[in-house]
């Protein structure tokens, strides 16, 4: 059940812990290499070649058991890495009985900058069903690292899942609209507690065992919980490309209560792409890394909604509503959850919860077999 306090009920703490930070999120920062790395490792480029040392399993438990962080962890296997981190699956082991176990997800973060202790801070604080579950932190010693425990998202990310699982490249409505809902009640979520995500991506999305979707990394998030509606903040130039919105881009300067508009967008860029199989304003790869083409085709080219997935007018309005290129034009959060679109998935969520069996729902997903599912979510009023 949610906790609607979430980190309003730590007002002071929040404030406190973020009191050098007013301007944080108006501001980019410079990645700084690491400064020292141990000689045995003998590494030349300290953040790249660190990383790339610690994709080896046996490399990374040397690492961690010279800092004393392997005591209560089984290191299992390697799963992924950003820019900065790797990311691995582990056993924490209970202390009394070692034979108990609880497998976790670790990420090892190469470098202790201000944006991993805010990510480490928000995540610790809020506590929603789609939001990844935060179990411990702890500073790695003679080291900048940091090691951060959460729980398990057994299927990976949500494009993982698309691939590995549902194996389709577009989904069909009853799949994006099950997904949605629970993306939507994340991000909706964050906001109440006045925490913008800044990178919603199918990357950031993961699910669970019990096909619970849930959000992770908050390493960019803005917390705006000081802010008034009507203050003014200058967005910094931070997210994922294509995900990007134009104010973001441009580093615009936007109202505070429009904040959850930016990550809406990135959350429209999710469903266009689950359901077209492509970026929407006719974005392909290549053009990730050229800005001004970027903007260029989101201010310039119209928006495809044309398909083979006979999809009813109730998404495709939800889809381009998200996707206004306007800022003062986009949908808010509080609409989003009032639109029809969403409001008609609370059967899938109905049944989720009826199927004792989430292996048997996911069947019924895959297959397409939610019974009723056209007459929630094409109304006929």
């Amino acid at each position: 059940m949610e906790q609607s306090i979430g980190i309003k009920d730590t007002d002071s703490s929040f404030k406190a812990k973020n009191k050098k930070s007013d301007k944080h999120e108006c501001n980019e920062k410079k990645i700084h290499p690491q400064k020292d790395i141990k000689k045995r490792y003998k590494i030349k480029s300290p953040m790249i070649d660190f990383k790339k040392n610690l994709e080896k399993k046996e490399n990374i438990e040397n690492y961690l058991r010279d800092n004393n962080k392997l005591e209560n962890l089984e290191l299992l296997e390697y799963m992924d890495s950003g820019s900065e981190s790797v990311v691995y699956s582990v056993n924490l082991l209970n202390k009394n009985n070692r034979k108990q176990k609880k497998k976790l997800t670790m990420k090892l973060i190469l470098h202790h900058k201000r944006e991993n202790k805010q990510e480490i801070f928000i995540s610790s604080k809020l506590k929603n069903l789609n939001i990844i579950n935060f179990y411990s932190y702890s500073k790695v010693k003679d080291d900048e690292s940091s090691m951060i425990l959460i729980e398990m998202a057994k299927y990976g990310h949500l494009r993982n899942f698309q691939k590995t699982i549902l194996k389709r490249n577009i989904l069909s409505e009853s799949l994006i609209c099950f997904f949605a809902t629970q993306i939507l009640n994340g991000i909706a979520y964050c906001h109440r507690c006045r925490v913008s995500h800044n990178d919603i991506k199918l990357q950031n999305i993961v699910v669970d065992e019990y096909l619970n979707l849930k959000l992770i990394d908050f390493s960019i998030s803005i917390n705006y919980q000081k802010l008034k509606n009507e203050d003014t903040i200058n967005l910094p130039c931070m997210g994922t490309n294509f995900y990007m919105s134009k104010e973001v881009i441009k580093s615009e300067t936007i109202k505070v209560k429009d904040l959850n508009k930016i990550d809406l967008y990135a959350f429209g860029v999710v469903l266009y792409n689950l359901g077209f199989g492509k970026y929407p304003y006719g974005l392909k790869h290549g053009d990730e890394d050229n800005y001004d083409t970027i903007l260029y085709k989101i201010e310039n080219e119209k928006l495809d909604l044309k398909n083979d997935m006979d999809f009813s007018p109730s998404f495709l309005d939800f889809i381009s509503k998200l996707l206004k290129k306007d800022i003062n034009e986009r949908i808010s959060v509080n609409e989003a959850l009032q639109h029809s679109w969403i409001k008609g998935s609370s059967l899938l969520l109905e049944e989720k919860e009826k199927t004792a069996n989430a292996g048997i729902f996911l069947s019924y997903l895959i297959t397409d077999q939610i019974k009723a599912f056209n007459d929630y979510v094409h109304p006929q009023n």
